[in-house]
């Protein structure tokens, strides 16, 4: 019985016993290839790192594909400000969007050059504008007597950067519904800057690598992952951990109870985008048009670098993704281009398609709801002495969404974890 428990004892010290101190596989652990993990590894790149992603591409919700020398998004769309950028990196020429914006309601385009005066084309009241145009950004919108079709159609321009009910957002992001957006897109692709990232790094990066625990254990931190079906398992110094906020949940197995609890009120909500290339010059030019009416929430229009060759971006937000995310292959051919066929009426031709994809995102955007600025404390960020958080949620200074937000936070992340590396 003595000599087992020695043996229990041996297993349990080994890692201790070179030199008196764990050996470490890595200084640091990046859990996540999205930008957040990109950008967090990019500013520990004289570390010995390990970058591990669970798909086959680095990017995350960055996701852009070509077809005839042209790229198309499936995720994130916008053009990045490239001066914000942690390296010099020229992204290349941009496809401008257009000052055109519109609604398609009532079985015709309404085009106008900002959401409040659509608003008011379809039926708002000059009261209702005024109110809109003011109200207070403290305690939001009153809903209160508001008919559904005027919410409907809030929503629709909210969807553009949002996806969700305006009504269980935050009063500050209320405001992005009165908002015009700009669709200027880089012809590359945003792909590109993930590609750039990656190239720059020093650390290894594993694609196809599932994290299934992490545990700090003090001195060091513990993961374990799988890859190609097999099981590995890495002692580190530190871990920077990018994923959404019920991964994060899920596999951080020490998370003090008041995190697990910020966690748990991240709500995200998911999206869809279907993408239509079109051989046409006949089309309305436009920047985005919103259909409340329909099964989608907006349309956006692309231009490319190829004349006549442009894209039609169909989003479905929130409700309207669940409705077809089990929706197969031909019927939501048919459903692109039946609504194709609706807004446009004759001008559309279903042979003008020449290539179409389609992306569904599960947690696309976080809901910022009215407690959300209010909820974090510090510990969110640095949970455990060895586990630093990071992701496009956790940028509570700007606009908690998108390509800049996430890059920023992997900074805050990465700059933090090299302090504790430091120090040591």
């Amino acid at each position: 019985m003595k000599i087992r428990r020695i043996s229990q004892l041996f297993f349990i010290l080994f890692p201790f016993l070179l030199n008196g101190q764990i050996k470490f596989d890595y200084d640091v652990v990046v859990v996540g290839g999205g930008m957040s993990g990109l950008a967090a590894a990019y500013h520990l790149n004289d570390q010995k790192g390990l970058l591990l992603e669970k798909n086959n591409r680095v990017g995350g919700r960055v996701y852009s594909k070509k077809f005839q020398n042209i790229s198309y998004e499936l995720g994130a769309y916008a053009a990045y400000p490239a001066q914000l950028l942690p390296f010099e990196y020229n992204p290349g020429p941009v496809s401008p969007g257009n000052d055109s914006i519109g609604i398609f309601l009532n079985e015709k385009i309404t085009k106008c050059t900002v959401p409040l005066e659509c608003m008011y084309k379809v039926g708002f009241s000059e009261d209702d504008i005024i109110n809109l145009r003011e109200f207070d950004k403290e305690n939001g919108i009153n809903f209160t007597g508001i008919p559904n079709w005027k919410i409907q159609i809030m929503n629709g321009f909210f969807n553009v950067v949002q996806s969700g009910d305006i009504r269980d957002y935050n009063p500050l992001r209320q405001r992005d519904a009165f908002m015009k957006w700009t669709t200027d897109h880089y012809n590359q692709g945003n792909s590109a800057l993930a590609y750039e990232f990656r190239s720059r790094l020093n650390h290894d990066v594993k694609l196809g690598a599932t994290v299934t625990k992490i545990e700090d254990r003090g001195t060091y931190v513990y993961l374990e992952y799988q890859k190609d079906g097999e099981n590995f398992s890495v002692n580190t110094k530190s871990v920077v951990v990018t994923t959404p906020a019920p991964v994060t949940l899920e596999i951080v197995k020490t998370l003090p109870e008041e995190v697990k609890n910020m966690l748990m009120n991240v709500k995200y909500n998911p999206h869809a985008v279907y993408a239509v290339i079109c051989n046409e010059n006949k089309l309305p030019n436009f920047n985005y048009l919103t259909t409340p009416e329909l099964y989608s929430s907006y349309i956006l229009r692309g231009t490319t670098s190829i004349p006549n060759l442009n894209v039609y971006y169909i989003h479905f937000s929130h409700d309207k993704s669940k409705l077809i995310e089990k929706f197969n292959e031909k019927r939501l051919d048919q459903l692109a281009v039946d609504i194709m066929a609706t807004v446009f009426k004759d001008s559309f031709k279903p042979e003008m398609v020449v290539h179409s994809d389609f992306s569904y995102w599960n947690a696309a955007a976080v809901v910022v709801d009215p407690e959300y600025y209010d909820r974090w404390e510090r510990i969110i960020f640095n949970p455990t002495k060895r586990v630093f958080l990071a992701g496009d949620y956790l940028d509570l200074y700007g606009f908690p969404l998108g390509i800049n937000a996430a890059i920023q936070s992997g900074k805050r992340a990465g700059n933090e974890t090299l302090e504790l590396l430091m120090n040591e």
